[in-house]
């Protein structure tokens, strides 16, 4: 059995070996608005709905502030 050394170099929240092993790093996420909305539902109820976006790497989650869910 050959036991290879990875050498990392890292690239935004991955690191690689030439050999193909990749390890992703966790974000310390930054959350930014993308879009806010207002949203009835079907009990005639108004809740505020928005969709945020970490600046760091991309992820996105809706957050409903009416009702404090998170999806």
């Amino acid at each position: 059995m050959i036991f290879h050394k990875h050498n990392f170099k890292q690239e935004g929240l991955n690191l690689w070996c030439s050999c193909g092993k990749v390890k992703r790093l966790k974000c310390s996420h930054k959350w930014k608005i993308h879009s806010q909305q207002t949203v009835i539902t079907y009990h005639m109820k108004e809740q505020i709905q928005q969709i945020l976006i970490c600046e760091k790497c991309g992820d996105i989650k809706s957050l409903n502030l009416t009702t404090g869910e998170i999806n």
